[in-house]
This record gives C-alpha cells, structure tokens and sequence, in this order.
C-alpha cells in the first residue's frame, strides 16, 4: 500500500522555468541542459522502480516514496523506504547507463560510456547513511527496530553492473531483480 507518492521534483520545474526565459546561445546552457537531462533521468528511473514495487502485495507492504526525515539538526532523504511488520528496506534508484564499477576499495562508483570514464560518490555509502539515519531516527522515536536492510537499484536494463567485493553484489541489484530480493526477505522473516 503506497503510504507516500512522489512528486514531481521541484528541481524539474525550476529547470523546465529556465528553459522557458533563457537562450539556447546563453553560455550556461549547455550545463543546464546536462543538470536537467542527468535529474530527469533520476527521476525516470524513480518512476520505474515504483512501477516494479506495485507488482508487490496491497497488504503487508507500506511503501513511502521520497521521504525526507529530520534527524536531530540535519535531515535525510530517501528514494523509497518499504516498511513491513517484520522489516524495513531502503531503496536508492539510479539509472545510469553503460559499465557501472563499484569499488569497494575507493568507496565509489565509476561509469564508462563511449570510452570515457566518470567517478560518482558511492550510492552504496549512500544508502548505508542513510540506513544509519533511519536507525537513529526509529530509536529517537522509540520505535521498536526491525532488521534494515538496504538495496542499490540500477533501474537502466542496459547499464552493465561490476563490483569487485562479493558483498556488493548483495547491495546493488538491477531493477528487474529488486522483486526477488523482497521475496528472499520475507522467506528469511517467515
């Protein structure tokens, strides 16, 4: 059952407004346009996670898309967060193309598309911050507190997966296989 939907990024709109007032000969453009492109494509890829999500049970399953918690002074936000009576999972989507390397040793993921290379904060550490967060979050509020468990979903079927830790490859999972997993997580909490 969805609990929270998710909105259309606000970030979208601001450049979908830019775009209506600036020109295309403007020397910023063409960094816009890559912000709004690589933030469109986040979303996108949002959007098909939920839809693989909807093929879960009504019942049993609280889903909350986009939702941000405070947590003391700060606050953090994730992309889906699935609460059942006997877990809870944390979902970060990204939909990057090409060969995607996660390196456990540098903490980062590096993506090679036509032959260039790019280096990206890790989305693993990303989503075991925010698990810790969650943790503290659920504790503050004195909650009792079920296994977390937490999942990278690649959600580009073409994107190309490589760790080189076994332990990565429990983390980071394509988007047609986040179902599977769910399932291995109720068969272990039956």
């Amino acid at each position: 059952m969805i609990k929270k939907e998710r909105g259309y990024p606000i970030r979208l709109r601001i450049y979908e407004a830019i775009f209506n007032r600036i020109h295309d000969n403007h020397p910023k453009f063409l960094q816009i346009e890559q912000d709004y492109k690589g933030w469109r494509s986040g979303y996108k890829g949002e959007l098909q996670t939920d839809y693989r999500l909807s093929f879960l049970p009504e019942k049993g399953y609280y889903i909350f898309r986009d939702l941000r918690l405070a947590d003391g002074p700060w606050h953090f936000q994730m992309d889906t967060l699935i609460l059942t009576l006997r877990y809870i999972v944390l979902i970060e989507t990204k939909n990057h193309s090409g060969i995607l390397f996660f390196d456990k040793d540098s903490n980062q993921m590096i993506q090679t598309k036509e032959d260039k290379e790019k280096a990206y904060d890790s989305p693993v550490l990303q989503v075991k911050m925010q698990s810790w967060h969650l943790k503290r979050w659920i504790n503050e509020h004195k909650f009792r507190l079920p296994p977390v468990y937490h999942f990278v979903v690649i959600s580009n079927s073409s994107a190309i997966i490589r760790t080189n830790g076994r332990s990565l490859n429990n983390i980071v999972v394509k988007g047609d296989v986040l179902l599977n997993r769910i399932n291995q997580l109720d068969s272990n909490h039956s």
